[in-house]
Order: C-alpha cells, then sequence, then structure tokens
C-alpha cells in the first residue's frame, strides 16, 4: 500500500506538525508500508537539505512551491505524485496545497485521511481571512475524508470542527502525538549545557522549547520574557533558556535588552536532536505560555514530561489535556502575566514539589504518549480507512 503525507512543514524545520508528519510517515513505512512525504522546500533550509531523499525507507520530496507565503504553498508536481496514492494523508493546515488534495478526492476518489491538528487563528487582517478561508474549506474537507484524527478530543469539542462532531462523530479519532520515552529520559543537568551558556551548575533553569518565527506567535515567547523580567529579581540563581529559532529571534533578544534580563536569558537556537534531551535534563521546570487555540497539543510538553520535568502550561482546550494540573503541572490563564509567573516561582522554589511532578509526569508519558502505543493505534485506524 502506498500512502502519501502531505504536510507544509517538514524536519529539519522545527514545529510540532512536522515532527507528527515524521512519526506518522516512519510508523507506517515500519508497519510495511511504501511512504512518500511531499512537502515545500523551505527557504530556510540550507544547501545540506536535498529536494529528493530516502529517510530510513520514507522517500522525501521536498517541491518547489509555485506560489508561497510563510508556510502556506501550492507546491509543483503535487498532483501526479497523489494520483499514485492508496491512501493520501493531509495534515491540516496547509493553505494552497490542500486544495489539490482535495481535488485529488474528488476527480481521482483517492481515500483521504486528515489530520486536524488546530484552527487557524491568526492576527490582524489573518484573523478574517482564516475565519473565511475555514467556513468555505472546513466542509469540503470533512466531505472528502475518510477518517479525521485529531490530537485531543477537548480540543475538537472547542475548534472549528465541533458542529461535525455530532453529525460524523464514527468518522473522528483521538490520536495524540507521542514522544521516545527511550530518547527523552530522565537525566541529571548536562555541564556541558551549562557552561556553553556560562550559567552556574547550582543555578535553577526555565526551559521553552518551541519555534520563533512568525507562524509560531501563540508561543507567548513576549509574555514570557516580561513575567521573567518580574521573576528574576525575586529569584536570584534562575536563567531562562530558549530553544528555537526562527525570524523573531531578533526581535526577543531585542525585547530581553531592553527589559535588562539578556545576561540571564540564553538563546540557544536551533539544537540538534540528539542534544534537545540534553536541554530538558537542564531544565528545573519547562514551560509553554502560549496564547491562543493555534495551540492545540504541545509536543514541547510531552518531550518535557518525558524527561522527568514539571510543567507551567497555559489553560488552553488540548494543552490542558496533557497536563493534569498539580499532578505534573500548573496550567494558568492564557495571556496571564500574574498566574504565570505565579506558578513558575512556586515550582522554582519548591524542590520536592517539583521532584513529586517529575515522577508523575514520566509514569504518564509511559502509558499515554509512547510513541510505540500511538503508532499501534495510528496504523490500526489507518488501514481500517481503506
Amino acid at each position: 500500500m502506498k500512502l502519501i503525507e502531505v504536510v507544509a512543514v517538514y524536519p529539519p524545520y522545527r514545529g510540532g506538525i512536522g515532527t507528527v508528519a515524521a512519526q506518522n510517515a516512519h510508523m507506517a513505512q515500519r508497519a510495511g508500508m511504501d511512504v512518500i512525504v511531499a512537502t515545500p522546500m523551505h527557504p530556510s533550509f540550507g544547501k545540506d537539505v536535498v529536494s529528493d531523499e530516502m529517510q530510513d525507507g520514507v522517500h522525501i520530496m521536498r517541491l518547489k512551491p509555485f506560489l508561497s507565503y510563510g508556510n502556506a504553498a501550492i507546491m509543483r508536481g503535487l498532483f501526479p505524485i497523489l494520483k499514485q496514492s492508496d491512501i493520501i494523508h493531509l495534515h491540516y493546515p496547509f493553505i494552497g496545497s490542500e486544495w489539490i488534495v482535495v481535488l485529488a478526492g474528488l476527480v481521482h476518489k483517492k481515500k483521504i485521511v486528515v489530520t486536524y491538528h488546530m484552527d487557524l487563528v491568526g492576527t490582524g487582517i489573518f484573523r478574517y481571512f482564516f475565519k473565511l478561508y475555514s467556513l468555505i474549506f472546513l466542509p469540503l474537507i470533512v466531505h472528502v475524508a475518510r477518517h479525521i484524527f485529531v490530537t485531543s478530543l477537548d480540543y475538537a469539542k472547542h475548534s472549528k470542527l465541533k458542529k461535525y462532531l455530532n453529525t460524523k462523530k464514527e468518522m473522528f479519532s483521538e490520536l495524540p502525538c507521542s514522544v521516545d520515552a527511550n530518547v527523552f529520559l530522565p537525566g541529571e543537568k548536562m555541564n556541558g549545557i551549562l557552561s556553553r551558556h556560562k550559567i552556574a551548575a547550582d543555578s535553577r533553569i526555565i526551559l521553552f522549547v518551541g519555534g520563533l518565527d512568525r507562524a509560531h506567535y501563540f508561543k507567548g515567547v513576549s509574555l514570557l520574557l516580561e513575567v521573567c523580567s518580574q521573576l528574576f529579581p525575586i529569584h536570584p540563581n534562575v536563567h531562562l533558556i530558549i530553544v528555537g529559532e526562527g525570524d523573531c529571534r531578533k526581535e526577543y533578544e531585542r525585547q530581553s535588552r531592553e527589559l535588562g534580563i539578556a545576561e540571564r536569558t540564553h538563546f540557544a537556537g536551533s539544537v540538534s536532536d540528539a542534544e534537545l534531551p540534553q536541554y530538558y535534563a537542564c531544565a528545573d521546570v519547562c514551560t509553554l505560555p502560549s496564547i491562543d487555540s493555534s495551540e492545540a497539543f504541545g509536543i514541547a510538553l510531552i518531550e518535557a514530561l518525558a524527561c522527568g520535568k514539571p510543567v507551567v502550561a497555559t489553560d488552553l482546550p488540548g494543552v490542558r489535556s496533557v497536563v493534569r494540573n498539580g499532578v505534573d503541572g500548573l496550567l494558568v490563564t492564557p495571556s496571564s502575566a500574574e498566574e504565570l509567573r505565579s506558578a513558575l516561582s512556586t515550582l522554582l522554589s519548591d524542590e520536592q514539589l517539583r521532584a513529586r511532578m517529575g515522577i508523575a509526569a514520566r509514569d504518564r508519558v509511559q502509558r499515554c504518549y509512547s510513541t510505540d502505543m500511538v503508532g499501534r493505534e495510528f496504523i490500526s485506524i489507518l488501514t481500517s480507512a481503506l
């Protein structure tokens, strides 16, 4: 069986949608499927990223966009590739190329499954464009899809899909994101990481992991910097490490200087897959202060939990399904600087609480979010859609 994954971003681009697509592709390949990933050649990629390659049995085709804006793209040559498929797996949203997927479904009667990652929300004029776009496109998606995966039913019930959950309940399945708990493990603080950023070994570390580009405006980095400017005077041994890259990084660096926290705010950039668990090991608290429903899950949360780290996240649909408030982390009201500061301060001040939450966090990941368990469910549902 030939499966074609259609996705707006894919590694080495850092982001949850691309990570999930890569996991799905390799899950299907290990299950014996012939897998192609069709994704745009992203402008941020260096010369070492090629347009056509095999990665552990998965055929990656990075197609040149005919038109593109941000992560939206109409990919050249996508339609002929889709004609080869037995089943197409579309990762929504993918403005531009998802219309080609719908066309393939209607014209060639292709079997389509969809992973609905998040609502299109946006800011400014994009908010109105995304609202209109969703009104037009979502009915088409629901019409052509054999099945729709959602990362949590909690998010789906509060998303633009909610009206379809009652009328077409049988076509929806909850399939959470997953993490390799054999890679993301509890560990001791890595002195090499700390010394690289000139951080003393006895310091407390707040860690943020996420995209710093405009497509990830909703991650709440600016809010986190403001909160740290209030938190650092109270906790003189606390540092913030920000892992991630993007076109907003310089703005955030400038903000940290203007707030007077640049010496204790460390921008690590895009780190390798091998190093990322080491950064989690250095953390005392991890945070995901996302500000709106563009955040539907938060892979960084389950990576942190797998490493036995308590988390502070916002009480958003989907996100709150990952974090059990008071058990393995704390939930705060979105965009509330006061609540975010208080929650971070609480965890930074209480070593026993952090340790207790860390144990609960690791146990939860092993029971609910392991790659093997989620992979079996994905393949079972995918094959039943044929």
